[in-house]
């Protein structure tokens, strides 16, 4: 009872929910939505009693009202339609405002969402439903909401018409419209929580028939010969789904038949009984024959509601979505205050940080250390020790349980996020590979040199990957495979364009994330080389992770990890001497070339 009275609840949250988000981006044509609908329900009575009057008038032989009757029924007819020949015409000027206003918002607000949101499991289904198209749902919605309440207006309008022609055919239909309208929710509640039940096996069902399309995953499958294995499991999923689409399908049909067979009760009732009243003379001709064209008319309303209920119902979860969607909490976002004194001379400073991912798995455990102005930093250790990390919470994409962060004088939580990406340029291992042009991929570095062919060239020939500037087209050919003449480069060298872009930023301080992964270790041994003597000559601040030791030997101070903290510190040769976690991690490296 508990489930179904929040259910309601949620239902009326969503429908005013979208009613205003209609009503602030497109007021003026939401209104007239509403107007024509509630003019057209209202015109039914008109058109109705219009009518009973012309036929009255002609059995009695009153001619002279005749032509004033039928203008009226005529003008009411033509109200009565009016709702369903503009609705589509008024639903496409509202997609039209909705789209230039509410795709950015959807947009916007993936951007502002804090990292850590995207890990939470709770919202994998919300990510799943809302993109930026989904302001549509919303509009659907309100279509549909309309149209029922158009509806009940309409179907109290022919209880008015029962009801003046026999008290007891007027009660006979309202008491039919109370389990009608009852076993209509019923079964839109049936079919949402068929919904929520699915969503996950229909997400992981997804997930195997998408390996198929995606390159490096068919590779694999290939490989393994592990095809038939996900279509196994796809048509497992599928059986479940089916499964409990049937048995859920079979209750709501029941339900179905028995609203049809109410329906139909109730126009067999109506029928004789205002046929006896006709023969009784207790009604009129006119009003036998509005009672008879009103009755089916009603029958079918309700029947419309019934697949109405349903759909507004299933297309609310969605409308749902994109509430918790707007509700999620966003990243920082503060006002920059007055810097702090005590860091000066250098760039980052780690003040006893811990940090715990949402499941309480502890990750750092009162990490400090301090990086120096134009220092390069090397950070090793095994996988898991807490390295990538270190440099989610430098990006801002994580908050530290305890401790603080500062880049030069001012702590991170006190950076805009605008200020942050100035001070800070980030090269991830999983970098994204942008089927865009080669000019585009590398000026994501800073999107206001897009056209300073000459520094984008430079970025580009610091990396090595000036080889991929074509001779005829220049920057300015499709990288990938989705445009028709696109070109698909290996994996390194979608690292290096990668990597370029940091050689384009502005910014003192420079992140590489294991950003050579794809490479030989003598291109990355030469990269990494290429990389020191820039960020030496630019007098940047450099942070460089790897999970090849070599790559720290050129590096100012190497900083090793292990279990969530920095277990040594030194040169290259200074940990060598000490003889400790970094000797012998570079020592069974070294052995694999020997």
């Amino acid at each position: 009872m508990k489930n179904k009275e929040s259910t309601k609840a949620s239902l009326s949250k969503r429908i005013l929910f979208a009613l205003k988000i209609l009503i602030q981006n497109a007021c003026g044509w939401t209104t007239v939505l509403i107007l024509i609908a509630l003019i057209s329900s209202l015109s039914v009575l008109f058109q109705i009693k219009s009518l009973e009057k012309i036929i009255n008038l002609i059995v009695s032989n009153k001619m002279n009202d005749l032509p004033i009757a039928i203008l009226i029924w005529g003008i009411s007819f033509l109200l009565l339609n009016l709702f369903s020949l503009s609705r589509k015409y008024i639903e496409i000027h509202i997609n039209e405002k909705m789209e230039k206003r509410m795709i950015p918002r959807i947009i916007q607000k993936y951007s502002m969402l804090d990292y850590a949101t995207y890990e939470q499991k709770e919202n994998q289904d919300l990510f799943q439903f809302v993109d930026a198209y989904s302001h549509r749902v919303i509009t659907v919605l309100v279509s549909i909401f309309v149209s029922i309440a158009s509806a009940i207006v309409t179907i109290i309008g022919y209880l008015i018409i029962f009801y003046q022609a026999s008290f007891i055919l007027g009660v006979v239909a309202i008491v039919l419209c109370i389990p009608v309208f009852a076993m209509c929710f019923k079964a839109s509640y049936i079919e949402m929580r068929q919904q929520w039940t699915m969503t996950k096996d229909i997400r992981k069902r997804y997930y195997f028939q998408r390996l198929f399309a995606d390159k490096n995953a068919l590779q694999e499958i290939k490989s393994f010969n592990s095809g038939k294995y996900f279509i196994n499991e796809s048509d497992r999923l599928t059986e479940i789904i089916n499964s409990d689409m049937k048995r859920n399908l079979g209750k709501v049909g029941r339900l179905k038949i028995y609203i049809e067979f109410l329906c139909c009760a109730f126009l067999l009732f109506t029928m004789l009984w205002i046929t006896k009243l006709l023969l009784s003379g207790d009604v009129l001709l006119g009003s036998f024959v509005i009672v008879i064209e009103s009755v089916s008319i009603f029958t079918g309303l309700v029947l419309n509601i019934s697949e109405d209920c349903s759909q507004i119902v299933r297309i609310s979860e969605n409308v749902g979505y994109i509430i918790r969607f707007i509700e999620l909490k966003d990243g920082k976002n503060v006002q920059a205050k007055a810097e702090y004194s005590g860091n000066e001379g250098y760039a980052i400073v780690f003040d006893h940080v811990s940090f715990s991912y949402p499941d309480g798995k502890k990750v750092l455990e009162d990490v400090s250390f301090k990086i120096k102005k134009g220092e390069s930093i090397s950070f090793v250790g095994e996988n898991g020790c807490g390295k990538s990390t270190v440099v989610k919470l430098l990006c801002g994409l994580y908050t530290p349980d305890s401790g603080r962060i500062f880049i030069e004088d001012t702590p991170i939580d006190e950076l805009t996020n605008d200020q942050l990406r100035k001070k800070l340029m980030v090269v991830f291992q999983d970098a994204v590979s942008y089927q865009l042009t080669l000019r585009e991929n590398v000026a994501f570095g800073n999107i206001e040199y897009i056209k300073h062919d000459s520094k984008i060239c430079e970025a580009l020939r610091i990396v090595g990957a000036e080889n991929l500037i074509s001779d005829t087209k220049g920057l300015d050919y499709d990288l990938g495979y989705i445009q028709e003449n696109s070109v698909d480069i290996s994996g390194g060298e979608w690292q290096r364009v990668s990597i370029s872009r940091a050689f384009l930023s502005d910014a003192d301080l420079l992140v590489f994330d294991e950003p050579t992964a794809a490479l030989d270790p003598i291109a990355e041994a030469k990269l990494y080389k290429s990389i020191y003597n820039v960020i030496e000559k630019k007098k940047k601040t450099a942070i460089l992770i790897s999970h090849r030791l070599a790559s720290g030997r050129y590096a100012d101070r190497i900083l090793v990890m292990a279990n969530g903290n920095i277990v040594e510190e030194g040169t290259h040769d200074e940990l060598i001497k000490k003889n400790g976690l970094y000797c012998d991690m570079f020592e069974k490296q070294s052995s694999w070339y020997r």
